[in-house]
């Protein structure tokens, strides 16, 4: 291979590279703020008359200073906090996280049904599938990141018909 060529093939792996990168950055449910990457988005979508609704996301610190998520706000919602569902003494309770979500160097953290997730509080009108709901999280120090997350029906997902206990918190699903 010649000094020409070698050099045409580093351009083009460097170019598909570029363009992947971009149309990740790009997707629905993902967004990157500094060393944080958010991935894997989604809201659940709400019946009629809920005023509550729940975002998921995975948070990945891949920087060496800890992070914290510390809230939100949404145009889908009047007030936009992060809440941890867990057991305590068999009883199922959901309470927002105190000082925010603390993001370790290295880490990753799921937000999920059934454990951390994002609350959407006072709906502004029910969040329908197949729709977007654009939210913007708060980091203690990668500032505000903007992220689009596409709405799922999530009781047609495998294994989410189960497992919250028909919770309601405000009149909505966590």
């Amino acid at each position: 291979m010649t000094n020409f060529s070698h050099a045409l093939a580093r351009f083009a792996a460097f170019s598909l590279l570029l363009v992947s990168a971009a149309a990740l950055a790009d997707a629905p449910g993902a967004a990157k703020a500094g060393s944080l990457a958010l991935s894997d988005g989604w809201v659940r979508a709400t019946p009629n008359g809920a005023r509550t609704g729940a975002a998921y996301l995975t948070n990945e610190n891949k920087g060496d200073v800890e992070d914290r998520l510390t809230g939100g706000s949404s145009p889908a919602a009047a007030t936009v906090e992060v809440h941890e569902m867990k057991m305590d003494q068999g009883v199922m309770t959901m309470r927002p996280v105190e000082g925010g979500l603390k993001l370790a160097p290295h880490a990753k953290i799921e937000l999920k049904p059934g454990g951390y997730h994002i609350m959407l509080i006072g709906l502004a009108r029910p969040i329908a599938a197949g729709g977007m709901v654009a939210l913007t999280l708060h980091f203690a120090k990668a500032g505000d990141v903007t992220i689009d997350l596409p709405a799922r029906d999530a009781s047609a997902m495998p294994g989410m018909q189960h497992g919250m206990g028909g919770m309601m918190h405000g009149g909505g699903t966590p």
